[in-house]
């Protein structure tokens, strides 16, 4: 119950990658917290406790015998008669703690070595960067340049060479603009309310800085949950094909038009009726 419980809250669309982490190992705090068992520990360790009393050790984990024993004394009566019936036979009772112990330890480091696999051109990042106009207008030309250059890589599938070295001469023209243009610079202030989305932040500047509303715009979109967009093409009998590079709602919308494409012909012919 616990594992299925995290694994379903890794999949929410505002889930951080920070977040997945803490959430994995408050999962393996919640093992430890069950069994008894001990980790991560360095090697020398748990060489020390195995080489004490029976125990198993995997990674960084281990747990002993009698830890075990205790686990399953805590899931009930029924639990603890099934025990004292194979404590007769030492070699199966034996048998029966190694297995749920090494149960334990495999899945608590198999969890810990979990890790996302990024290249260099999808690094983690702690925060979104400035993307709202009153944002830009308190950030700098040296930020704006250095965030330009950790997404160059992806802006030239998007943008031209000439479009990329023009972003930091329209963003000078518009730091400038906030600065010496009074009209400017309460539109801009203006603009600010939680519940105002990019397009409506954005109408403030009157359509003036084209590029830097559309690097942006690309930094401000975000893709959702893999594991939760799939849910939604499989709800409607439908998957990802290889022309798609990325689960996202664009696709699923894209597949929704289609799919009422004759549904919509119909309706037309209707109406023409």
């Amino acid at each position: 119950m616990e594992a299925h419980n995290v694994f379903a809250s890794l999949q929410g669309l505002t889930t951080l990658v920070s977040q997945q982490q803490k959430i994995l190992s408050g999962l393996i705090d919640t093992y430890c917290r069950m069994s008894g068992m001990a980790g991560p520990l360095e090697q020398e360790q748990i060489d020390a406790i195995i080489s004490k009393e029976p125990a198993e050790g995997n990674g960084s984990y281990v747990i002993t015998h009698n830890q075990v024993r205790s686990c399953l004394d805590g899931l009930g009566m029924w639990m603890i008669k099934t025990v004292e019936e194979l404590a007769s036979d030492e070699e199966k009772l034996s048998c029966l703690l190694a297995s749920i112990g090494n149960l334990f330890v495999v899945a608590a480091n198999g969890i810990a070595n979990i890790a996302i696999v990024r290249s260099g051109n999808k690094s983690q990042a702690a925060e979104l960067p400035p993307v709202l106009p009153y944002e830009l207008a308190a950030s700098n030309m040296r930020d704006f340049v250095k965030t330009i250059q950790k997404h160059r890589t992806r802006l030239q599938r998007r943008f031209s060479d000439e479009e990329i070295d023009q972003l930091s001469r329209e963003f000078s023209i518009f730091l400038r603009a906030y600065r010496e243009e009074p009209l400017f610079q309460d539109a801009l202030l203006h603009s600010y309310n939680q519940k105002s989305n990019f397009s409506e932040s954005r109408a403030a500047t009157h359509g003036r800085f084209p590029l830097v509303q559309k690097f942006c715009g690309g930094l401000a979109s975000a893709f959702p949950n893999t594991a939760t967009v799939e849910s939604d093409f499989s709800v409607i009998n439908w998957e990802k094909d290889n022309t798609r590079q990325h689960h996202t709602d664009f696709s699923l919308e894209g597949i929704l038009h289609c799919k009422q494409y004759n549904n919509l012909k119909d309706l037309s012919a209707l109406i023409k009726e």
